[in-house]
């Protein structure tokens, strides 16, 4: 298929290359014959405006696409709605073609694409977002993504995954209600598929989504992008009927019309119009890989450059984060020999004498794994590791002793006299920093951004080895989460076993 760029079409409309369009929000037109929730019976499309388009390599240009006269949408309703609700309810329960049948991603949500100073995105929605069609997010929108985000950037990239297939608008709202969003650097929202199926009532709908919109205000700092995607169209799913498919595909262009002008005034929210293209259906990676490619442009724009001030070194609410490492209830745990082997193994790999993974627990800093030094609890005031949670990144000092903010410290000026450690924070579910792993030496040692990301590689492991043993002291049914995928240049991420570390390449 041609590639370029789309240059016509009412906002929300696919073109005929399946292009995405990221259409920046606007003053609502005074001319549209309807608000988001008025007169939607007889509702018209508004005149087309101005917006940018995305082509190939995340290349954009301004588009006028000039005014002409407004297409009338086809009236829908009540009646209207109750039959194509049931018709397309029977074909996703009956159908043997019907995406329910599919296999979705059950394992972690949380997705990594390697590197250092990672930029954080919250992946929330139905839909494409849900890995329909793959057994693991890493080979699903998310993933890719990642991954995707990570090649522009040249940072690492943490998604964070909040999906079901049947979440509509509202329970978006309730399920990331409990999530500190001011640790992510863009929310991304793929919502709207299930309230297009069943056609649900657009005044439901615009009130759901300026509900949704108005927490993420509240919850989230002004620096965290927010990314709404339009409802993709079900049109170019060869699943999916065509007798079914137009009648949708026209409630999914009223759905995201109204989205549009809901978006239109905030100025840290984009409306992305996103439709896969013919055949692209989500049946497995490749498509996944595809949309990413189109998404990730878009995507990177809005991350802050690489250095500069954003919500990822926003200030940590000591209250929370206590509260979100008491929850965790592993305080007093038991030694457990995966962790012990994990920090072991990173002692190993950075060739010093020391490793350990902490947890700052109210004045103190308490051992969870000690390998070649005791397992004593310090005091916070003299933690390497309590200066490493106050940001996202890891912390590196390479000479204890020639660095004033550390060199009183007891363990510098007495034994074992550290002099270089490194470390990367450990995060709650809820994304608080509770702790850290990190090694120590006696002797100065520089710290590249390759041992960055070797450190941070087996942070995270840690991190869901400390999550799965707080299910089971809490007696969850919930598998624990799996270990993260290792991206290998040129092949498919592969998941490798929890207990192994995988040296650099």
């Amino acid at each position: 298929m041609r590639q370029g760029y789309r240059t016509g079409g009412c906002p929300g409309e696919p073109d005929e290359t399946g292009r995405l369009a990221a259409i920046r929000p606007t003053t609502p037109d005074k001319s549209a014959t309807a608000t988001a929730t008025e007169g939607w019976e007889s509702w018209r499309f508004p005149p087309r405006a101005a917006h940018v388009m995305y082509g190939p390599g995340g290349t954009s240009r301004l588009v006028s696409a000039g005014r002409g006269s407004a297409r009338e949408a086809p009236m829908f309703g009540p009646i209207h709605r109750l039959v194509m609700r049931s018709a397309v309810a029977l074909w996703l329960n009956w159908s043997q073609n019907s995406w329910r049948l599919m296999v979705v991603a059950h394992d972690s949500p949380h997705v990594h694409a390697p590197g250092t100073d990672p930029d954080r995105i919250l992946v929330t929605g139905d839909g494409a977002s849900a890995g329909v069609g793959v057994l693991t997010h890493d080979l699903g929108l998310p993933g890719y993504l990642a991954r995707s985000v990570t090649g522009l950037t040249g940072r690492a990239t943490d998604a964070d995954i909040v999906v079901t297939t049947t979440m509509t608008t509202s329970g978006c709202l309730e399920a990331i209600s409990g999530l500190q969003l001011s640790r992510f650097d863009v929310i991304l929202l793929s919502l709207g598929g299930n309230e297009a199926l069943s056609f649900a009532n657009p005044r439901q709908w615009a009130a759901d989504t300026t509900r949704l919109l108005d927490y993420l205000d509240q919850a989230a700092p002004a620096a965290t992008k927010r990314i709404v995607l339009s409802i993709p169209y079900f049109g170019s799913m060869t699943r999916f009927p065509k007798l079914l498919a137009g009648p949708t595909d026209r409630y999914a262009s009223k759905l995201n019309a109204i989205t549009e002008r809901i978006v239109a005034g905030r100025p840290n929210v984009t409306f992305l119009a996103f439709t896969p293209g013919e055949g692209n259906e989500a049946d497995g990676a490749h498509s996944y890989a595809q949309w990413a490619r189109h998404l990730a442009p878009a995507v990177s724009k809005q991350l802050q450059p690489r250095g500069s001030s954003s919500c990822r070194n926003a200030p940590v609410e000591e209250a929370s984060r206590q509260r979100a490492l008491d929850e965790l209830g592993i305080l007093n745990m038991q030694a457990d020999a995966e962790i012990d082997r994990l920090a072991a193994s990173a002692r190993d790999l950075f060739g010093v004498p020391y490793a350990a993974v902490t947890l700052i627990d109210n004045g103190r800093q308490a051992m969870v794994a000690a390998i070649g030094m005791d397992g004593r609890d310090l005091p916070r005031s003299e933690s390497f590791c309590n200066v490493t949670i106050r940001r996202p990144q890891s912390l590196a000092i390479v000479d204890a002793q020639r660095d004033s903010r550390y060199s009183a410290y007891d363990v510098v000026e007495g034994e074992p006299r550290i002099r270089f450690y490194a470390g990367y924070p450990i995060e709650s579910p809820s994304g608080h920093r509770i702790g850290a792993l990190c090694v120590m030496g006696v002797q100065p040692r520089a710290f590249s951004d390759h041992d960055s990301a070797l450190l941070r590689q087996i942070a995270q492991r840690v991190q869901e080895r400390l999550w799965a043993l707080s299910e089971e002291n809490a007696g969850s049914d919930v598998p624990p989460p799996t270990a993260p995928a290792v991206p290998v240049a040129g092949h498919v991420p592969v998941r490798v076993p929890s207990t192994t570390v995988v040296a650099p390449i």
